[in-house]
Parts: C-alpha cells; structure tokens; sequence
C-alpha cells in the first residue's frame, strides 16, 4: 500500500519522542519572568502506521489547542501542524536501502509532541523525533519547538526575548554550556568541538521560568553518543 500523505488539516499541532534513537507573552526582554504559568491546553492524539514500507515502527502525534481564541487557536494549529509534516513527509521519502542481513524491516520513525510550562503569555511546545532510515547505519535525532503567542497565535521570535545589545552574551552563555556538557562526557578542548556556535545555529528554544532552554540536534555541537544536546541561558545573562 502506498503511504498516505499526512495532510497539515489533519494535524493541527504535531510533534515528538524518540524511542531508539535518542532519548528528548510577551515575557519582557530586559526582566526576569516571575515563573512558570499555565499554557493554553495542548491536545495530543497518538497515531501508528503499519504500511511503510521497511519501518518496524511509525509512530507519531497530532493534536490541537485548547483555551485560544478561534482564530488565535486555528493559527497556532496551523503552526504546529507544519511542525510535524516536515519530519514526517522526510521519513517517507527518505533515500533507503537495503535492511542489514536480509531483514524486511529495519527503520524507525517516532516522534512525540510536549508542552512545557513556560512564561506568561507564550505556549511552549517542543516536537523530539528520531529517524532511523532503512538500511542506513546511523540514527537522527532532534528536537525542534514553537513559542507562540497565546493571545495571537503568531510564532515569536528568539528576538523578542534576547535584544539586540545582548545577543553577544547570550551566545556565550549558549557555548559554555555545550562546553560544559562535553566536558561532563570526558571531552575538552577538542578542536573539533570546540568551535563556537554562531547565531543562526540557534534554531530550537523555549522562554522558561530559569531561563532560555536551547537544543542541538544529534552531531551538531558533540558526537553522536550525546545525542540531543540541552543547554539553559540564564535570564541574568539577559540583564
């Protein structure tokens, strides 16, 4: 059978957890949210599939959110739908090849969608994937999130919550905490991975009570056995 395209309609919110492969507003700029508040309620559904081509397991999550205003709630959706047509539409046409030994199946997808507390204002949502393509020697994992505006809906950007004149702090921060995090895995000063991370590389964050929670996908700033790297940015940094 032909796998079923997954339409963005249908899956208003999305998201994610990796089983095999890895584990995973209007806050103002200039001051420290008090702590976490309540979200909007997020909805989720879970879905699996069965009739993908070579994958033991297809699992993934939809959902929609409570506790918006209509058209507030239906932007959101269409938000956090595009969340997971990506990562899904990719495992279905991933480049495969052959399973190891001669096995008919041997990839994975799985995915899981969360909502984390977050400050006042913004829904927090975080989408961990795992990918496992058939035939392939290697896993990807990642966790890929939304902070949205509660009262409009609307995606907010990283700007909103780090301004401009303190952008240079915050990416120290952000770099010492992976250096952290390697050296807590036995490595340090590896040319390798020691290389700052630059802005842009900052794709995946959430405003939380105790800061910026920033992720990095498996590979991206330390080797594969670490898999998704989390660092926190205080608000302190922030001034």
């Amino acid at each position: 059978m032909s796998p079923r395209p997954l339409t963005v309609r249908l899956i208003s919110a999305t998201a994610a957890l990796v089983g095999i492969v890895c584990v995973a507003a209007s806050a103002s700029a200039a001051a420290a949210p008090t702590g976490d508040v309540a979200a909007p309620r997020l909805v989720v559904q879970s879905h699996t599939r069965s009739d993908v081509p070579a994958y033991v397991e297809f699992r993934y999550q939809t959902g929609s959110v409570a506790g918006m205003t209509a058209a507030a709630a239906a932007r959101a959706d269409g938000i956090l739908g595009m969340l997971v047509e990506k990562p899904y539409q990719a495992a279905l046409t991933a480049k495969t090849s052959r399973c190891a030994g001669g096995t008919a199946d041997c990839g994975y997808f799985l995915q899981r969608l969360r909502s984390y507390p977050c400050v006042s204002g913004v829904l927090c949502v975080a989408s961990q994937v795992g990918l496992l393509v058939p035939g392939n020697n290697g896993s990807t994992s990642y966790v890929d999130t939304r902070a949205i505006d509660t009262r409009t809906g609307a995606r907010l950007p990283l700007s909103r919550f780090v301004p401009a004149d303190r952008r240079s702090a915050f990416l120290s921060a952000v770099n010492a905490g992976i250096q952290r995090e390697l050296a807590a895995g036995g490595i340090v000063d590896d040319p390798l991975w020691s290389t700052p991370v630059a802005m842009r590389l900052v794709t995946s964050w959430l405003p939380r009570a105790d800061g910026i929670h920033v992720w990095f996908a498996k590979y991206d700033v330390a080797p594969g056995s670490f898999g998704d790297v989390h660092v926190r940015v205080p608000w302190s940094v922030l001034g």
